[in-house]
């Protein structure tokens, strides 16, 4: 942790928050909860040998909000930033955004129903403190690096999720399925 943070971390602490390091955001530590507000920025799985795949991120997601759902309070949020168009919401759509977004996405809303929470606002992060930089796969020291990060900074988007119950979510992923059915010759037809 460096100076910075330290001191931020101190500030908060001052405020009555808790405040912790290292932690594995999959799981949680109980002895801290319950929790007002979890908040991850920018989550990104690393896997050992390979780039990561979508469906590596998504699970992440699905873990992180297992953990935070069974951690969180009962009026608490959970606080999710993403770069534009990974979330596969309305909200979170580029003006590029490809006839797949959703189904090319990380599927915040559905890793986030899965734990019983649904989402409730979107938006711009708050600031981010001078000196955050979102790392991972693409990031780094270069000036490639930065560039990307301070892309991820200024397109951020916010999903913010409570618990089911009370008002109607913001968004819900509309799913859609076909059905067939087949009779057996010779079936009767039930014109009722």
């Amino acid at each position: 942790v460096d100076a910075a943070a330290a001191a931020r971390a101190g500030e908060l602490a001052a405020r009555g928050a808790t405040v912790a390091h290292g932690v594995d955001a999959t799981a949680l530590p109980e002895a801290l909860t319950p929790f007002d507000a979890v908040v991850f920025n920018f989550p990104y799985v690393v896997v050992a040998g390979r780039r990561p795949q979508i469906d590596d991120n998504r699970r992440l997601l699905e873990r992180f909000f297992a953990s935070a759902a069974r951690s969180l309070a009962a009026a608490g949020v959970v606080v999710v930033a993403l770069a534009r168009d990974q979330g596969g919401t309305p909200f979170d759509a580029g003006a590029g955004a490809r006839l797949d977004h959703y189904g090319n996405s990380w599927r915040v809303v559905d890793a986030a129903a899965r734990s019983g929470l649904v989402l409730r606002a979107v938006g711009a992060p708050p600031s981010f403190p001078a000196g955050y930089t979102p790392g991972g796969y693409r990031g780094g020291a270069d000036d490639a690096g930065r560039r990307i990060a301070d892309a991820y900074r200024g397109a951020a988007v916010a999903h913010v999720f409570g618990r089911e119950g009370g008002e109607p979510p913001l968004y819900a992923v509309p799913h859609a399925h076909d059905l067939s059915f087949w009779a057996p010759r010779g079936a009767q037809k039930d014109r009722s």
